[in-house]
């Protein structure tokens, strides 16, 4: 039975996408809301209104409307500029009265800011030194002079820097308090994952017997999917029951359709577009595939696949190798390698066991590292560890094999470095080729 809210520690949580709908933060964020401990806090969030995390909350969360300007929503992390940023500010201290209502009302012990543009518009619109930041680093952002200064600040305005990957921890200055906090999945059944791979495979007409390679998420440039879909025409002839799966929806997927229509192979490759519910896509693969040609911070695509049984192929860039245990629940290729990327696949889709032992490494160390109830329990240790910094260390609770990233000190190398990186992969292909 969960104590009365005056025991509890009051959480606000801070969240807006800009209308990109629910995304991997957002979906990582939403089982952190489902899995926090209510016996020890009370959480609350406040965003504008049409976020399509709102449609899935728990019901015991209370939600505050705020609506940002026009020009703060449109500021880009990647392309803004000194003009834009200061041109959006008498928007954002408009909203001085809004902020104070909703802290008011919500009495938060803790601030948690989803993102960049959230924990500088809580600063500006509502400066309250006396109740702790927490800024969740989602993302690797580009090297410039405004980045650099945005993570000074924003690194001194937090109690805490929340990092989903040493890669991300990386480009933080010195003087952030950085935690590493995997993005969070939850396990399906496993009982349920032979029906779901039937009725998907019906319903998008794909055979029973068919080897499916897939990829699930957003059909963007800097996915690496010309790098697979080129892999995959290398790899096509000598695999007549090879086929190529997309799900997702983006700017690139006419010139991929575009690509396989010139390769005449458009029957073999299937653009399931955007599901609601991934558990299907997921479920009518054999392989995985993660081929970012860009840094990635730590694609949640990796973990969820992983959480379905599939072996991971992935590019050796960014957070993608801390997902990836390589030599055991897939490999990594370099980034825009296609010959590369088409050899690893080729060795998992001829070899079924590999495919399997791969697999079920894969689920037992997305439940281990990176499943939402232990993400929730290490995340509610953070929190602890702000709001009573007198205790020592040795009493946190956080998952065996969790890294810790504290004060600007990283490790040296991220869990799969020990396991011979690229080497361990190109002698493993080697021992296997046929």
């Amino acid at each position: 039975m969960a104590n009365g809210s005056s025991t509890r520690r009051r959480i606000l949580f801070l969240d807006y996408t800009n209308g990109i709908g629910l995304g991997g933060g957002q979906r990582s964020l939403q089982l952190l809301l489902e899995e926090l401990d209510r016996d020890r806090f009370e959480i609350a969030l406040a965003c504008p209104g049409g976020e399509r995390i709102l449609d899935s909350l728990p019901s015991d969360i209370r939600v505050y409307p705020l609506d940002l300007p026009e020009r703060f929503r449109a500021l880009s992390r990647r392309g803004g500029s000194w003009t834009a940023a200061l041109s959006s500010m008498p928007g954002v201290c408009r909203l001085r009265a809004r902020w104070a209502a909703i802290l008011r009302q919500a009495r938060p012990s803790l601030i948690h800011a989803n993102n960049m543009k959230m924990l500088f518009a809580s600063a500006i619109a509502a400066h309250r030194p006396a109740v702790p930041r927490l800024w969740h680093v989602r993302d690797i952002l580009p090297r410039n002079a405004m980045t650099h200064v945005l993570k000074q600040a924003g690194s001194r305005l937090s109690a805490r820097v929340l990092a989903v990957s040493q890669a991300v921890a990386r480009q933080l200055p010195s003087c952030a308090r950085t935690e590493v906090l995997y993005n969070a999945v939850r396990l399906p059944p496993a009982a349920e994952l032979a029906s779901l791979r039937r009725e998907f495979r019906r319903c998008n007409g794909i055979d029973e017997q068919a080897c499916v390679i897939g990829y699930a998420g957003r059909l963007d440039t800097g996915k690496g999917l010309d790098v697979l879909l080129e892999a995959f025409c290398m790899m096509s002839a000598q695999n007549p029951r090879l086929e190529l799966l997309f799900a997702g929806h983006g700017p690139v997927r006419e010139a991929l359709e575009r690509v396989a229509g010139i390769r005449g192979l458009r029957e073999r490759i299937r653009m399931a577009g955007f599901q609601e519910d991934m558990s299907g896509a997921w479920s009518a693969m054999d392989i995985a595939a993660v081929p970012s040609t860009e840094p990635d911070s730590f694609p949640r695509s990796a973990v969820e696949a992983m959480a379905y049984g599939l072996p991971v192929v992935g590019s050796d860039t960014g957070g993608i190798g801390e997902a990836i245990a390589t030599g055991e629940t897939g490999f990594l290729t370099p980034p825009g390698d296609a010959a590369a990327l088409a050899r690893v696949l080729g060795l998992l889709v001829r070899d079924e066991g590999l495919r399997r032992v791969h697999g079920e490494a894969g689920r037992l160390r997305c439940e281990r590292l990176f499943g939402a109830r232990a993400q929730a329990v290490r995340l509610a240790s953070i929190y602890e560890d702000v709001l009573e910094p007198g205790r020592r260390a040795g009493e946190r609770e956080r998952p065996a094999g969790e890294p810790r990233a504290a004060s600007g000190r990283l490790p040296e190398a991220h869990p799969n470095r020990e396991s011979g990186g690229r080497g361990a992969m190109e002698s493993h292909a080697a021992s296997h080729s046929r």
